[in-house]
Formats: structure tokens, sequence, C-alpha cells
């Protein structure tokens, strides 16, 4: 095939595209991924050089570009952004927007998830490979295979997922590189911590919602790999190794496959931890909701039974913003340590 050819094959291709994408609403059960030939199908069929390779992921096996050019991300940005992945377009969940402003600055379109796949932002970006965030793109899978290769890993335990998409972006080293200097990072930051705090501090991390309070257990135990929890960087050990309080232990005990358990006031005296890390009452970390929080607080002061939890006999309660703990990645994890040295200082 000639080059003219090959030009007039893909910009009819491309036509074709733009005209069903215009019949398309943000539906994505109307949106007809059938129709559309993917950007990897055109690139093969114009280019005799193209190559791909046989990708092993969360959701099974895929061919994918040996040199993808235009990707797009579900929910994986901080990932990706750490392995200077280049970006067409990044789909980040409305409240884990910490990373806007770098890929705005890159170039990167967003299209944020709130509650359902963008498929029509996803066609119109044209991606060559998607790489996903497991748990949003299970049932979806299919769909999604429809527009170009798709790739999916555990967001929550990034440290594996990391190395298996530097070996599938060619990225190998790089991904080593990002795991041990991070380990060096972590180190450095428990020991400021540890500075503040002391050492290995029995602490209890409590939610405070609309309807009922919460208590995050240290790991999900009956996960293979029990420490991706929200709060876990502040008991495993290469984290900062703080004990959890013996009463949370025990409810972790009955609900094994549970992060966090529902709980009353009137049980939260059991606790016997030096320190309580209450975080916001929304997710979305507003100064709104930090402040809705906090007045929350005041007005419990008063209370017999919040008066009588150890940690606030001591004064040792800290704020923390919701928005930073629903987060993953080497980023995300940093910031968590961030926050809690911040208020440590306070």
């Amino acid at each position: 095939m000639n080059i003219i050819a090959k030009r007039m094959l893909v910009v009819c291709i491309t036509c074709l595209s733009l005209i069903i994408l215009g019949a398309c609403n943000n539906n994505e059960d109307e949106i007809n991924t059938e129709a559309f030939s993917t950007s990897a199908e055109i690139e093969k069929a114009t280019n005799d050089t193209f190559t791909t390779k046989l990708v092993n992921h969360d959701l099974g096996e895929t061919e994918i570009p040996t040199e993808p050019k235009r990707i797009v991300s579900i929910n994986m940005e901080d990932v990706l952004v750490n392995l200077d992945v280049n970006l067409v377009l990044a789909t980040p969940i409305q409240r884990q927007d910490y990373l806007n402003d770098i890929l705005e600055e890159s170039g990167t379109k967003l299209a944020e998830y709130s509650g359902e796949i963008n498929f029509e932002a996803i066609i119109e970006a044209n991606p060559d490979l998607i790489i996903a965030s497991t748990v949003l793109v299970s049932e979806v899978y299919e769909k999604l295979e429809k527009i170009a290769p798709t790739i999916a890993y555990n967001r929550a335990n990034w440290r594996d997922s990391i190395v298996d998409l530097g070996e599938a972006l060619n990225k190998e080293e790089k991904a080593k590189q990002i795991i041990i200097k991070h380990k060096k990072k972590i180190a450095k930051k428990r020991e400021s911590i540890t500075n503040l705090i002391g050492q290995e501090p029995t602490v209890a991390f409590l939610r405070m919602q609309e309807k009922d309070l919460r208590l995050f257990y240290p790991s999900i135990l009956s996960d293979p790999n029990p420490f991706l929890g929200y709060v876990s960087i502040a008991y495993e050990e290469e984290g900062l190794q703080w004990k959890a309080d013996p009463y949370i232990l025990g409810l972790q005990e009955e609900t094994p496959d549970m992060q966090n358990a529902s709980v009353s006031l009137e049980v939260l005296p059991k606790l016997t931890a030096e320190h309580l890390f209450v975080v916001t009452l929304s997710s979305d970390g507003s100064d709104e909701q930090l402040q809705k929080t906090l007045d929350e607080l005041i007005s419990m002061e008063d209370s017999t039974v919040w008066s009588a939890i150890p940690a606030v006999k001591s004064g040792n309660v800290h704020i923390l913003n919701m928005k930073n703990w629903l987060i993953d990645g080497p980023t995300a994890e940093m910031s968590k340590l961030d926050e809690l040295e911040r208020v440590l200082k306070k």
C-alpha cells in the first residue's frame, strides 16, 4: 500500500468514527463500540513496521502495541505519572484530583470518573492502549476492549502493579528505581515522624460520617496482600510501623474481609490508643467539610463518652483530610505521610 493510500485510509476511518461519535450521547449503553476501528488497528493496517506484545494482567492476556503512542488512563494516573508515561486522556475519580495540574500541564485531557466510565471521551481520545484500575472496569472490560487493547491492574497494590506496568511499557528499570527511591523516602519520613510521636505508638483511625462512625483496620486480613487498606501505610513494616489499637484488632478478627467497622459513639472509650486520628466527614476534602468535622468535635467535647477516650484525655486527637486517604500510588502514599507529619507538628 503506497503512502497516499495509507493516508486516505486513516482519514476515512477517522471521519467515520467522528460521524458515529456525533450520534452518541453520554449514556454508555447507547454507545456502539462495535462500529469503531481502534487506533491500534488503524496503525497495524497502515504501518508495515507495527509490532505488538502479549501482556498478562488482572483481567487476562492482551496483545498491545510494543510502542503505544496514545494511552488512556482510567484511575491509574499516580502510577503512570511516576513512570513518566504520556497520556492523551486521564479519568481520575472526582475526589482524586491531586495530579490534575501535572496532567493538564503535560497536555493530558481530563474526564473525571463520577460513577460511570466516560466511553465517549475515551473514544474521542482515539487510544491505542487503555490502562485501567481493575476494580473500576471489570464489568465493562469487553466494551473497552472494542475501543482499544485494555490492560487492568490493582491500583491499591501499586508496588506490584508498577513493576508489571514497567514491563508492559518497556520501563522496567524506571519502575525498579521508583520502588527503591520510594523506600528511601519512607524511611526518611518515618524517622522524622518518629521524632514527633515516639517509637511504635498505638494509634486508631476514626472516620466520622453523617450516619455512623468508622474505625479503620490496619489491613484486610483475608487479602493475599493484606496491607492494602487506606491506612495500611501507618502500620506496615515498610511504612511507619505503628501499632493498632487492641479493640480495633478484635473487630478486625470478626470481619476479616473488611477494612473498617461501623461503630457507635458509646464504644469509643474502649479504645486505648495513645493517638486518635479523626478523618473528615466527607471525602471531597473541602475547607467546609474540614470545618464541619472540627465543629462536630467541638460539640462532642461536653460528651462524657467522648471525654472518656484516653487519647482525648491526653489531648492527642488529630484531624485528617479524608481526601488524602482514599488514594493509592507512590505520590499518594507520600501525601498521607506528609499530612501525618503536618498534624503531629501542630
